[in-house]
């Protein structure tokens, strides 16, 4: 069975977690090096099987895209020239980092990536 990663794409850093294979846990990775995204994604969607990527779509509240996007279409086009047949989605990211900033700071890539999965497995009736 194939696990879906989330992740939430920050300007020096990356927030990643995981499904198990069922897709009703989510698994933290860790916060990474925006720098070193690339090299780790090729090395989980190998370890762990990953068919499905979902990422957080940075837009503001006049459904602006932020200057960061360009970035994320860069990165998403690598994977997708590598690893056709993975498929991807994106989740409004709108309140996960202000929803955790009032909470937990230090780790905020993680736990937004956690809150962009959570809010994918809802949508798609995985939980």
């Amino acid at each position: 069975m194939s696990k879906i990663i989330a992740i939430d794409y920050g300007i020096k850093n990356v927030g990643i977690v995981f499904t198990n294979n069922k897709k009703n846990i989510i698994f933290g990775a860790k916060n990474i090096k925006r720098k070193f995204l690339f090299n780790k994604i090729k090395k989980y969607i190998k370890k762990y099987n990953i068919k499905y990527i979902v990422i957080g779509w940075p837009i503001n509240f006049q459904n602006k895209n932020f200057k960061i996007i360009k970035f994320i279409k860069k990165f998403l086009l690598l994977i997708i020239n590598i690893y056709p047949n993975i498929s991807y989605n994106f989740i409004d990211e709108r309140f996960t980092t202000s929803y955790i900033k009032k909470n937990i700071y230090k780790n905020i890539n993680y736990l937004s990536a956690i809150l962009i999965l959570k809010s994918f497995l809802i949508i798609n009736n995985y939980v």
